[in-house]
């Protein structure tokens, strides 16, 4: 099976993947300087994140497009409906390092760690005493996992090992994973409901057309005072203005972030100059790297890698992206 990578990579990565792949898998790495006049028409599959729309109009045969990581609003759907030959698969390797981050963020911001930290590294003890500092019990209170995916999954079991009643919210609330540890699974349309019992609130959704600006001023608004906002979804599902105003003016406990608007690694990001988040003390504030543990450049290709077989082999390959649904 011929099969195109067009991505940039470490000469690591690079013998890992030629070292991992069966024999009977023939690759080549595509770069900016052979796009032009690399024969797409030829391959069975491409890896890419940057599909390069111009060069697989012309297809021959089916072509099983492979992106190696889980987000997939980047894409241009109507192009793949256009053409029934086009496939398209996505990677969950980053599942169990997301649900991972997510929960130290649900310690962290529970726990008040940041905050006490930041108090005694400025000879402060006073969060030993003060109510400011007390932190909250996880056993008895109500977890909500807005999405119900692969990361959502795993972040109900810890949710689970912890004793917390856990409410799962998804689009289609009838069919639940296998593995997920939800005692009640609601519909979108009773996100309004959930909201108002939960104490912590992930949000951990697909960004879609429907899932865009979910966490706005409305639903904010239904979440208790007390209760505690993780979103680890693309920035865009969550308004980041309403969100400044409910933590400063305390209208929610708090909330911990890994997914930004304009993310740039600069000294003060864009997002902070309009709404200073890193003045807040009711925030744990992480720049995007849920996903970005030691083995994740491995991880990710040894799935793909793994998909590609199966294709190969002529079996359905895992994480077809729906083109509909949009994830």
């Amino acid at each position: 099976m011929y099969t195109g990578i067009y991505f940039s990579l470490s000469p690591k990565v690079k013998d890992f993947i030629l070292s991992r792949k069966s024999e009977q898998i023939n690759i080549d790495f595509i770069s900016d300087d052979n796009l032009r006049d690399f024969p797409f028409e030829d391959l069975d599959a491409l890896v890419c994140n940057k599909i390069p729309y111009e060069s697989i109009t012309a297809l021959r045969k089916p072509l099983s497009v492979h992106i190696p990581w889980s987000g997939v609003d980047h894409i241009d759907f109507n192009f793949f409906k256009s053409d029934s030959r086009l496939s398209l698969c996505n990677s969950h390797s980053n599942a169990d390092a997301v649900a991972e981050h997510t929960w130290a963020m649900v310690m962290d911001i529970a726990k008040k760690l940041s905050y006490n930290d930041h108090l005694m590294r400025s000879g402060d003890w006073s969060g030993r005493a003060s109510s400011m500092g007390y932190s909250s019990r996880l056993r008895g209170k109500t977890l909500l996992i807005i999405g119900l995916g692969a990361i959502g999954t795993r972040i109900s079991r810890f949710g689970h090992a912890f004793g917390m009643k856990i409410i799962g919210v998804k689009r289609h609330p009838a069919t639940v994973p296998a593995g997920c540890e939800v005692e009640t699974v609601l519909g979108h349309t009773q996100l309004e409901t959930a909201l108002s019992a939960a104490d912590i609130v992930v949000v951990c959704a697909p960004l879609t057309n429907e899932t865009r600006n979910l966490m706005g001023p409305f639903n904010l608004s239904r979440m208790k005072p007390s209760s505690l906002l993780i979103s680890i979804s693309r920035s865009s599902l969550v308004d980041f203005t309403a969100l400044y105003t409910h933590l400063k003016e305390r209208k929610i406990a708090g909330a911990a972030i890994d997914n930004w608007p304009r993310e740039r690694m600069t000294a003060t990001p864009a997002v902070f100059q309009e709404q200073p988040f890193h003045e807040l003390d009711n925030i744990v504030l992480s720049p995007h790297r849920a996903f970005r543990i030691e083995e994740s450049g491995f991880d990710q290709w040894a799935d793909v890698l793994e998909n590609l077989e199966r294709v190969r082999e002529g079996k359905n390959p895992r994480n077809v992206v729906d083109l509909e649904l949009q994830y």
